[in-house]
């Protein structure tokens, strides 16, 4: 789950005064007297200087970034890059590398009979909603009908899974978003360019970056 903002305030006040008084004082007296004076002048000449600033400018910036963090009051309840191991909150976790993938949770496989990992965590009963963000590797050979399961319950109970089922495969589109089973939860995926990355190079492998939302609804009962 990564429930950190996702974003700081996107812009500082980026603007400086918007002006300077446009001008230097530009009235010094306008004329010489036309001729000798024939008596001591009259009078001072009446025109000082009078364009000195007639305000201070009035665009200092006067707003504070207006954003607060889009995940006001969030707090992250797990991250983990694998990289270091596995902590021990996880069931049936098992290992593995490549230079493309780095350290990741896998590999595994339900034709191998591989058992699938889980992992519980401890979410606040007032929380509006959890995001579970992950990259799911697509490794090798991925055909028609494979998918990668996702399996969401709130008291651990089979009788309340929530099931996200994503297809993927080396042929076709792959989508980009749907829901869950019961309708409660909805994901995102984000796709990376099929390549070879690694292990069977007969094959071609992919990247899948996926975000999930689970309302407050499913996690009401936790605690």
């Amino acid at each position: 789950p990564s429930s950190k903002p996702s974003s700081k305030p996107s812009f500082e006040p980026s603007f400086e005064p918007s002006f300077k008084p446009s001008s230097e004082p530009s009235s010094k007296p306008s004329f010489k007297p036309s001729s000798e004076p024939s008596s001591k002048p009259s009078s001072k000449p009446s025109s000082k200087p009078s364009s000195e600033p007639s305000s201070e400018p009035s665009s200092k910036p006067s707003a504070k970034p207006s954003q607060q963090p889009a995940c006001v009051g969030c707090c992250m309840i797990y991250s983990s890059d694998f990289e270091s191991g596995v902590d021990a909150g996880w069931t049936n976790a098992q290992l593995a590398s490549n230079i493309n993938f780095s350290t990741f949770l896998g590999r595994y496989s339900s034709f191998a009979g591989t058992p699938m990992p889980s992992r519980s965590f401890s979410v606040s009963p007032s929380a509006a909603s959890l995001v579970l963000n992950f990259d799911f590797y697509e490794i090798d050979s991925f055909d028609a009908p494979d998918y990668l399961q996702l399996r969401l319950s709130n008291d651990g109970l089979a009788s309340t899974f929530d099931n996200i089922f994503i297809n993927v495969s080396i042929y076709g589109t792959d989508p980009t978003g749907g829901v869950s089973t019961n309708g409660s939860s909805s994901w995102t995926m984000v796709n990376e360019p099929r390549t070879s990355l690694g292990f069977n190079a007969g094959y071609v492998d992919q990247i899948h970056h996926v975000e999930v939302t689970i309302p407050a609804s499913f996690v009401a009962n936790t605690a």
